[in-house]
């Protein structure tokens, strides 16, 4: 099931913190989703980065997809 919910956690802490709270909490699980951590001091290079992020995402997806189109050709 894809809900396509979004989930953000905010520690005062460091990074690793937030994310051990969320596999404590259950609230991720690495093995059945993708987690993409963005860092950034300012708003403009958060969205840089988030805009980066979502490309490579995306060509790796593209990627798998041909990949696999490809491979089913080469079968026939």
């Amino acid at each position: 099931m894809d809900a396509k919910i979004r989930l953000w956690v905010m520690t005062g802490d460091r990074q690793e913190t937030a994310i051990e709270i969320a596999k404590s909490c259950n609230l991720i699980n690495l093995d059945e989703m993708d987690m993409i951590v963005l860092t950034a001091k300012t708003r403009t290079e958060f969205v840089i980065r988030l805009r980066e992020a979502f490309n490579e995402y995306v060509r790796q997806l593209m990627f798998h997809k041909f990949s696999h189109d490809l491979a089913e050709e080469c079968l026939w």
